[in-house]
């Protein structure tokens, strides 16, 4: 047997032990209790996406999920504690696009976000809207984009912080369609769905359940919401997208990703079982009372999400010169 041939061959067993090793990891997964490590704090969508993944998955294999919210540092010390974590699927992150597709613009961060995670699926989304003051001769989006470009400069829209998504959304906006106004930045979406209510700003980004209780109040009228599809909470409001720029989309979401080289057969039982837990109607109908579209993906579906976000929102920061808090 030539030393060539020996090589070859022991390469070959050395592929088929890593296959039954995989294999195995993802016939005897979880044997321990399972973490998952979200990015933003107790109480917000990302949370309540993971608790209800959580509680679904250990009921489903028989082991504890333990939810752990760490929000410091916008998030990136969530997604860099599983970055750095051993990739055997039993810790997970659950986290929004600031930590993987904003954020490492904004600052350097200890992880690459393309490369040290493997991602599992999209878990939710949650409805951001576009709405102006009722004050405004504006009743649909196409009408806001006629009045900005005949009034430039003379609006002003208001977002949940400098750098947020709700920001990069308004700067996308400009860029796409060449209008001009001024971005006013305000602490949370909350507040900055006020601002809109109270006048402070003509239009503006906030969360649909703030903006649904202030068109209740006759104070604002909603355009849009700028998410890839209309929300199940209220599908009479369009999108952006169908209002006049296709493929529009400044909302938010909850990913799930685990370590880079988690073996694959874990990653597609991860994945399995979120499509099975989302599709359960009573998992549904606490999402949906939060106004929270479950959005499952496939892997690769989710690693083509993660990185056209990381490349959009790099783009414009860098062309609409974002400045971060």
């Amino acid at each position: 047997m030539t030393a060539l041939l020996k090589r070859a061959i022991g390469l070959s067993c050395a592929v088929l032990t890593l296959c039954a090793a995989a294999a195995a990891d993802g016939q005897t997964y979880p044997n321990k209790p399972v973490k998952i490590i979200v990015s933003s704090s107790a109480g917000s969508f990302p949370d309540l996406a993971a608790r209800s993944y959580g509680q679904q998955l250990s009921e489903r294999l028989g082991q504890p999920v333990v939810i752990d919210d760490k929000a410091g540092a916008a998030g990136q010390l969530a997604a860099d504690l599983v970055a750095k974590a051993a990739p055997d699927g039993y810790t997970l992150l659950v986290c929004t696009p600031g930590p993987v597709t904003v954020g490492p613009h904004a600052n350097k961060v200890p992880y690459d976000p393309l490369h040290d995670f493997a991602p599992i699926t999209l878990l939710a989304r949650v409805a951001t809207a576009f709405a102006v003051n009722t004050s405004m001769p504006i009743q649909t989006f196409q009408e806001f984009l006629a009045y900005a470009k005949a009034h430039p400069g003379a609006l002003s829209y208001s977002h949940s912080g400098n750098g947020s998504l709700m920001h990069l959304g308004g700067e996308n906006l400009k860029l796409l369609t060449g209008i001009n106004m001024v971005g006013v930045p305000y602490r949370g979406a909350v507040a900055s769905g006020t601002a809109i209510g109270a006048g402070e700003t003509q239009v503006g980004f906030s969360d649909l359940l703030t903006v649904l209780n202030l068109r209740e109040a006759g104070k604002v009228r909603i355009l849009a919401v700028v998410d890839p599809a209309r929300s199940t909470f209220a599908p009479d409001i369009p999108t952006a997208s169908e209002s006049g720029i296709p493929g529009y989309d400044a909302g938010g979401w909850a990913m799930l990703l685990a370590p880079a080289r988690t073996p694959p057969d874990i990653v597609a039982k991860l994945n399995a079982e979120a499509k099975r837990a989302f599709d359960l109607p009573e998992v549904r109908q606490v999402l949906t009372k939060a106004a929270i579209d479950p959005a499952i993906m496939s892997p690769d579906e989710t690693a083509a999400l993660l990185r056209n976000d990381y490349e959009k929102w790099g783009k414009v920061i860098k062309e609409a010169g974002v400045k971060f808090d």
